[in-house]
């Protein structure tokens, strides 16, 4: 250990896994200091998505349905474990989005006889799991997941062949976010904004990181153990500590359009369309309302080792008014083909976020490994441990597994 700092922690990483690493590594008795390069918690994609509680649903074309099993571990585990690191926990009410209808295009990579037998193992999970005790979104009771006898009759175009109902969620992200950087605000954990981590050595008794702050000075962080949790510069991180991963990657840039629906037209309900290069709509709670369309608002990949720096305007949330207003053109008219009522959307925010997984190829691959999210998880190298991106629905999960893992500090001793 570490003259004077036994029992302290850097997280790499302030997004929602190193928010609630963070977090759990608090309630264990941890020294915790948190990183990033923003100056603020979670201003990055992890508010920028559709805050969707997967359910393991949207994995049917993984027939080992592995992704869907740690999807509803995730989600079963989700509103508990935050509501045990926050001061009191939270009104899952007003936060849970309308349930989504998944419907079903007819370019769709899985069938509708296999979609519904899949849905109905997922939902066996799921009752196996509430049986024991858990909850999702802060609810005990669930409704399984069944076929509807008209698309229509529930908003959804003739471009739709089948629908379900489902009782799979979204949370606010912006207002989950509120809560728990709230709960940051405790003796144990010290936020560090502006901190751009480049690189972290082994020393005697721990670790030292170095990166530079706003200013472009360099910053050291003497730590005895170290949590990767960036989001988009995890690898190059990783990188510097010998760890080089054993499969490819890949970035995706995508966008989503927010925005509210007028007062006097019908207002659409939460719907994923299934399964392929498609979207999601989300309406929250707020009646807020979230939409994307795949090959729309994909911007773009790269299997660089970071994210590329020309994306740095988009995530920031400065692109060009030409490329928001055909980015909100394009995704609400092809949006409307399938659900009608979002042509009435009232855009007021074209907002970028970066996705990073596993795999070369994209979703419009059968094959491709992003149908495939399970092979995740907390990696520890000897005191560096090495958080890879999941969804937001696996966070605080893979947080409390970062927790046991380390235990409290004097087990470090």
């Amino acid at each position: 250990m570490l003259s004077g700092s036994a029992g302290r922690v850097a997280v790499l990483g302030a997004g929602i896994q190193g928010t609630c690493v963070a977090l759990a590594l608090g309630e264990a008795g941890w020294t915790v200091d948190l990183l990033d390069r923003a100056p603020a918690p979670m201003l990055g994609t992890s508010i920028r998505g559709e805050g969707k509680l997967h359910l393991g649903y949207v994995y049917a074309n993984e027939q080992s349905r592995a992704t869907a099993t740690l999807m509803v571990e995730g989600a079963l585990a989700f509103s508990d474990l935050i509501d045990r690191w926050v001061p009191e926990p939270l009104d899952w009410t007003a936060l849970r989005s309308h349930p989504f209808l998944y419907g079903v295009l007819p370019g769709s990579m899985v069938g509708t006889d296999a979609l519904a037998e899949h849905y109905s193992v997922v939902d066996e999970l799921i009752a196996e799991r509430l049986a024991d005790g858990a909850t999702y979104a802060g609810s005990t009771t669930f409704a399984p997941v069944r076929e509807l006898p008209s698309p229509a009759a529930e908003g959804l175009s003739r471009e739709v062949t089948t629908a379900f109902a489902t009782s799979e969620v979204a949370v606010d992200p912006l207002r989950v976010r509120t809560h728990l950087v709230a709960a940051l605000d405790r003796p144990a954990i010290t936020f560090h904004g502006g901190r751009t981590i480049e690189a972290v050595q082994r020393v005697a008794g721990g670790f030292t990181v170095s990166g530079r702050d706003s200013d472009r000075q360099v910053v050291n962080h003497r730590a005895d153990v170290v949590v990767n949790c960036l989001w988009d510069g995890r690898l190059a991180v990783d990188s510097t500590m010998g760890i080089t991963p054993d499969r490819p990657w890949l970035y995706r840039l995508k966008y989503a359009v927010h925005g509210t629906m007028p007062s006097a037209a019908p207002v659409p309900p939460s719907v994923t369309l299934v399964l392929g290069p498609y979207g999601d709509v989300v309406r929250h709670a707020t009646d807020r309302v979230y939409a994307s369309w795949y090959p729309s608002c994909l911007a773009d990949t790269s299997t660089d080792v970071s994210a590329p720096a020309s994306w740095d305007d988009a995530r920031a949330g400065t692109a060009t008014s030409e490329v928001r207003e055909q980015l909100q053109a394009s995704t609400v008219a092809a949006l409307a083909e399938h659900l009608p009522a979002i042509a009435a959307l009232k855009v007021d925010d074209v907002a970028a976020g970066v996705i990073v997984a596993w795999g070369e190829t994209d979703i419009d691959e059968m094959d491709s490994e992003l149908h495939h999210r399970h092979e995740i998880g907390v990696h520890d190298h000897d005191g560096y441990l090495s958080v890879d991106t999941g969804k937001l629905t696996t966070a605080p999960l893979f947080a409390q597994r970062v927790a046991d893992l380390l235990g409290p500090p004097s087990k470090c001793h």
